[in-house]
């Protein structure tokens, strides 16, 4: 996965930069304007940021769809911005809006239940947490499902939480690469591996992922879980993937013409 993930965005560098850059500017919009406003109206400065908030998500749903373009080889083009957007509009905002409630609701969850200061209140902090914990890891599967399976939403949160418990171990370990990659952004001022390469992460994620179910859909009455666990031969299911891939070399990378 860390190798598809890195050359396809090796490949596609200029694009994700420039959609990375795109998605830095617009979180000016929430971060801000609402500072500047803030001594003229309150109100409009709260309207601001959850404005600007959407308009992130919406535009995280369009960078989403090239991702998925970068994971299949597909053509770049600008002039697709606009279609990409109308696509993932409605799942975008919907995670938006849940996005902004949450980062209302939990901290004054925290909040209530910490000034409690007894058992009942600790406990509920730390359900509180391991929810939060379960929602960012379940969440990681929301924008390539939409890209590659799924365009309503109420399924998509229903596919999120059965890969999640179907793939508990790699879920995590996708939530550990899209850490780092966070990090490294910071790192590069947003441009490398930047937003577009996070969002990229998660769609490689799932795109090899959706081997495993292709293959046990081939396994028909083969594949019941009673029957025992069905191991999954990896190796020949990801070798078009690692024939596309190909040998890389540092040389042929950073001066393919002289290969």
């Amino acid at each position: 996965m860390i190798k598809k993930w890195f050359f396809d965005l090796w490949d596609n560098l200029f694009h994700s930069i420039i959609l990375s850059v795109g998605f830095t500017a617009l979180m000016a919009v929430p971060l801000l304007l609402p500072g500047l406003v803030a001594a003229i109206s309150p109100g409009l400065s709260l309207a601001i940021v959850v404005i600007g908030i959407l308009a992130i998500f919406a535009y995280a749903g369009a960078v989403n769809r090239y991702t998925l373009g970068f994971v299949r080889s597909e053509a770049f083009l600008f002039g697709d911005f606009l279609k990409n957007l109308k696509i993932g509009l409605v799942p975008s905002l919907v995670l938006g809006g849940i996005s902004i409630l949450l980062s209302i609701v939990v901290p004054l969850g925290f909040q209530f239940y910490g000034s409690l200061n007894n058992i009942v209140g600790i406990s509920a902090i730390a359900l509180l947490f391991w929810a939060l914990v379960f929602w960012f890891l379940m969440i990681q599967y929301w924008w390539p499902l939409n890209a590659q399976l799924e365009p309503k939403t109420l399924k998509i949160v229903k596919k999120c939480f059965l890969l999640f418990f179907d793939n508990p171990i790699f879920t995590i370990f996708m939530l550990l690469g899209a850490l780092i990659i966070i990090v490294l952004s910071f790192l590069t001022a947003s441009m490398f591996p930047g937003f577009a390469g996070l969002m990229l992460w998660f769609q490689v994620g799932l795109k090899l992922r959706m081997y495993k179910y292709d293959y046990l859909e081939t396994l028909g009455d083969d594949a019941n879980p009673a029957k025992g666990k069905v191991r999954i031969p990896w190796d020949s299911l990801l070798a078009d993937e690692k024939e596309r891939i190909g040998h890389r070399t540092l040389k042929g990378m950073f001066f393919p013409w002289k290969e």
